[in-house]
């Protein structure tokens, strides 16, 4: 008897039939000659019965790795969908641009030229110094432009501070804050909002105030209105002619 087995020709001992391929051994130990036609038919047909197998389980592994795969596209289409659908939610809330019902498009921008009057309008973002910041409101329009103007030059700005200036009928517009900390405000009248360390603005003003106020302090930074660039998510009603 050979010592590997006829079909997959793995190595053997005195086994009975072959570990590897199940294949029956018994017969093949006394070999008479009238069954060794028979004998090769069947080693034949076991030869390629275990070649057919092996070749499948090739398949089978293929298939394994394929599917190996597509699960984790799956996982990682999964994950950029949720980071999507987070980021989504965030531009939502963050009111980033979209088409508006009016005919004016987010993609135009305007000074603070472009109006007469800014009532009824609302800002999505400002562009000025090289800075690009959505915003939400007018005020917050307003305290956006300081804080951008206070990293360019912080002591121009900080000279409004209690400077008759830039005061209204009743209060100082800029305070410092030691200000801040005395400020009675228990009607509710006043929000003031923290530009720097020792700067606060007043930000409580009608869209007319704010804007105007933009406007001066641009002056005293001796920086063109044109430069500061106002995308809307609404246009004012009424546009100068």
């Amino acid at each position: 008897m050979s010592n590997k087995c006829p079909i997959c020709a793995n190595s053997l001992s005195d086994e009975i039939s072959c570990p590897n391929c199940q294949w029956a051994l018994a017969e093949y130990k006394e070999d008479p000659i009238g069954f060794k036609a028979e004998k090769e038919r069947r080693i034949k047909w076991g030869c390629n019965i275990w070649k057919k197998n092996q070749e499948l389980l090739q398949e089978i592994e293929s298939l394994k790795s394929t599917i190996n795969t597509i699960n984790n596209l799956s996982s990682h289409t999964l994950k950029y969908r949720n980071i999507s659908n987070r980021r989504n939610r965030h531009l939502k809330y963050t009111k980033q641009p979209s088409i508006t019902q009016s005919k004016d498009v987010l993609s135009l921008y305007y000074n603070l030229n472009s109006y007469d009057s800014w009532d009824n309008s609302k800002p999505d973002k400002i562009s000025f110094l090289g800075e690009d910041i959505y915003v939400n409101s007018w005020n917050n329009v307003l305290v956006e432009c300081c804080k951008i103007l206070y990293n360019y030059d912080k002591d121009i700005i900080s000279s409004f501070i209690n400077n008759p200036k830039w005061k209204g009928t009743k209060r100082f517009y800029f305070l410092n804050y030691d200000d801040f900390l005395n400020c009675d405000d228990q009607s509710g009248k006043r929000r003031i909002i923290k530009i720097a360390e020792n700067l606060y603005v007043e930000t409580k003003f009608s869209t007319e105030i704010i804007t105007e106020l933009i406007k001066s302090i641009l002056k005293e930074y001796n920086i063109d209105i044109c430069e500061f660039k106002i995308y809307l998510r609404k246009v004012p009603y009424k546009k100068i002619s």
